[in-house]
């Protein structure tokens, strides 16, 4: 418990998620023009955390939380003056800042306050936008597609123009509302390739060819291209890992999966769990300690694997398999033409080792199914057929 309350210490008010922003275009991992680049090196310092800084009003925390984290922004001047918004996260900085090269915060706020208000998440807006910039760049659509939007990268008004219309479903925003998956299928011309998304959700902010890890963290996650369920950069870029290797990264992913199922089970944040770097048997003890249970570590590990498989389970029910574990060929076959990972291929075969090493570790067949002993050993006979 003395180790748990020091690391509670070293949680500090006032992070922001923005601070990741150097960071990542540093390790040449910021998406930028649609996972083209992994660096925003020339708009870098207009959207970064010092910039947020600068239109911060005050900071903002979660009911009773001592972190604070979030921050309250104010366009001071331009045509969106006085817009009030919480945020923007770092997220939304990679997705529609870098990844659009929109170098303009009010802009990006803007984006952001109009996703907020429409409810629309702001790393598949970024993706989805991205892509039909490229298309449209790359003659794939014309103005006669889009309505007359000049979808150029950088083009922050013909983005928000954008946005109001996939969230309305009009006109070319119908088919954006669809995501990247199914608007490659329609337009076709090879656009599949550079349609950045697994299972149909687009990636976040952390480009896989800076740190293979994430390569399996997106295509092995349940809904898809999800940076929630293990965060691979902690270790590649922040605890020294070797980023551009396959060996042990899927022992690394499995790992880290495990701790982000505790702590999702256990109602944590994100942001503070991962923060406070605490192992299995930490959260045993708090868990111990609400409830007055008593579970070790490896009690939980062994209910993460449970967990984990039985999603699988679940997955393959509804039709998913090996086949759907996969990332578009911009990711695995292009190499970044710039920062330290510049000229590096993961390759299919590099892939496809770390995602059968990733089925090995949790006990799964080379397809990537829980065979009938592993169901057993988890003790599923309780749950309704209907689920496994």
């Amino acid at each position: 418990k003395d180790r748990i309350l020091e690391q509670h210490k070293r949680v500090k008010p006032g992070y922001m998620t923005p601070n990741t922003l150097t960071i990542t275009n540093a390790a040449g991992m910021l998406p930028t023009r649609n996972f083209s680049k992994g660096q925003f090196n020339k708009g870098i310092g207009t959207i970064d955390k010092d910039a947020i800084l600068d239109a911060k009003i005050r900071d903002r925390a979660c009911y009773g939380c001592f972190a604070a984290c979030s921050t309250i922004t104010k366009v001071k001047e331009g045509k969106f003056k006085d817009l009030i918004l919480e945020g923007p996260e770092y997220e939304t900085l990679g997705m529609i800042g870098a990844n659009l090269e929109i170098d303009y915060l009010p802009a990006i706020i803007k984006a952001n306050y109009l996703c907020d208000d429409l409810g629309m998440d702001t790393i598949s807006a970024g993706v989805i936008v991205g892509f039909a910039m490229e298309c449209y760049e790359k003659g794939i659509i014309t103005e006669k597609d889009t309505g007359g939007l000049k979808l150029t990268f950088g083009n922050y008004m013909a983005l928000i123009d954008l946005l109001e219309l996939i969230a309305h479903k009009k006109g070319f925003g119908a088919l954006c509302a669809q995501g990247v998956r199914e608007m490659a299928k329609k337009l076709g011309q090879n656009s599949d390739e550079f349609a950045i998304h697994s299972k149909g959700l687009e990636l976040p902010a952390y480009d896989p060819r800076a740190g293979w890890g994430s390569a399996i963290t997106y295509s092995v996650t349940p809904r898809g291209g999800c940076h929630r369920r293990a965060w691979p950069p902690s270790v590649e870029i922040l605890g020294g890992v070797n980023p551009f290797t396959t060996e042990g990264k899927a022992k690394i992913v499995s790992r880290l999966m495990n701790l982000r199922c505790i702590m999702h089970s256990l109602i944590v944040c994100d942001l503070v769990g991962s923060r406070i770097q605490l192992g299995m048997d930490d959260w045993a003890i708090y868990l111990n300690d609400v409830t007055g249970s008593n579970y070790s570590g490896e009690d939980l590990n062994k209910r993460t694997e449970t967990i984990e498989t039985l999603i699988r389970r679940i997955n393959i029910r509804e039709g998913f398999s090996t086949k759907d574990d996969v990332l578009p060929k911009r990711i695995l076959e292009e190499s970044l033409p710039d920062g330290p990972a510049e000229g590096k291929v993961i390759g299919e075969q590099n892939f496809l080792k770390m995602r059968s090493d990733y089925y090995l570790c949790r006990g799964w067949d080379n397809f990537g199914i829980p065979p009938q002993e592993l169901i057993e050993r988890y003790e599923f006979d309780g749950e309704p057929k209907i689920l496994i």
